[in-house]
């Protein structure tokens, strides 16, 4: 061998030396990527369950009450002002969920004074009027909470939210004003006619829901927005949420 053969030769070597030490580095180049890549990976995994599972969303409304609570089984979460809760029917095909929104919780209500039972009055009619007492609805604010709750009360008993599916009708009682036609006067003497019943909304001095001597059933509220409130808790009663 000559000494320019012995040249190359080592220059072979120290190629060949070169290039596994180049295919060392970028091994441990790749390792290195794996290993951060996964331990990013791992920090995605751990931070999605802890969004998931640990982190809780539910807050203190202004009124006191955790935003999402489950009251005798019914779920309730805000939904910006409103609450969101599903109710249950008993059908031919089983067992059927609704979802509904309310303007007031349960735990809002708690103090709402109402009589026992008056749910069955509901039931056991075939038609229900939904009247305004036009008399003790002076101020018009007071008048467009009582038409809410009378609507909202309505949504439940009637055909909204296919759940009673009573007949319903709007009417106006003790009229202060002309209504002209297109607005139904009654009185509570049409309570006892054909299995009919009169819910009467109005402002009382007590927020109170109960059935009167004349027939009539009476949602009342101290204010207009506490008509709403007596309207959901007589809600409550009659889908079983609250039956007490």
């Amino acid at each position: 061998m000559n000494k320019e053969e012995k040249e190359q030769m080592r220059d072979a070597e120290i190629d060949d030396k070169e290039v596994q030490k180049l295919e060392g580095d970028i091994k441990k180049s790749f390792t290195t990527i794996l290993v951060v890549v996964g331990a990013v990976l791992l920090i995605l995994l751990v931070l999605w369950i802890y969004a998931a599972f640990i982190v809780d969303d539910t807050y203190v409304t202004e009124s006191g009450i955790e935003s999402e609570y489950t009251y005798n089984g019914y779920p309730f979460t805000k939904n910006g002002q409103l609450w969101q809760t599903q109710v249950f029917k008993e059908t031919s095909v089983g067992l059927q969920q609704y979802d509904i929104l309310v303007y007031f919780s349960p735990k809002e209500v708690l103090d709402v004074n109402i009589q026992l039972n008056l749910y069955k009055e509901i039931y056991d009619s075939e038609r229900i009027v939904l009247a305004l007492n036009d008399s003790a609805l002076v101020q018009e604010e007071n008048a467009a909470n009582a038409a809410i709750a009378a609507i909202e009360l309505g949504k439940i008993i009637g055909t909204k939210y296919n759940i009673m599916n009573k007949q319903t009708f709007s009417a106006v009682v003790s009229p202060m004003q002309d209504f002209g036609e297109n607005v139904d006067i009654v009185d509570c003497s049409l309570a006892k006619v054909n299995d009919t019943v009169v819910i009467v909304f109005g402002v009382a001095q007590e927020t109170a829901v109960y059935k009167a001597d004349n027939g009539c059933i009476y949602v009342d509220g101290s204010t207009g927005r506490e008509i709403i409130r007596a309207a959901d808790r007589f809600m409550y009663q009659i889908t079983g949420v609250m039956r007490t």
